[in-house]
């Protein structure tokens, strides 16, 4: 439903933040698809999996997020990143 809903409404948005674990479609596929629609969006990946960047390269080596943060992330730190990715756009 949220890949639906930005492909429709993709002019809407500068930043998506998404789940790597997701029922039906993981994260990876929904970041490959986003892109296919909207390849300027910002994409902020949450985790609670050890993963590299080596790793995470492996599995999504094109197109690249631009950011990952690993759970349990504190408010903080969740807003202090989407505020420098919104700030960089």
């Amino acid at each position: 439903m949220a890949l639906e809903h930005f492909r429709i409404n993709h002019k809407d948005y500068s930043l998506i933040v998404s789940d790597i674990r997701m029922p039906t479609m993981n994260g990876f596929e929904f970041v490959r698809e986003a892109r296919k629609i909207d390849p300027k969006v910002k994409i902020l990946l949450m985790t609670a999996f050890e993963i590299d960047d080596k790793d995470l390269a492996k599995v999504l080596p094109k197109p690249k997020i631009n950011g990952l943060l690993r759970k349990p992330a504190s408010t903080k730190q969740i807003l202090n990143t989407i505020s420098n990715l919104i700030m960089d756009l």
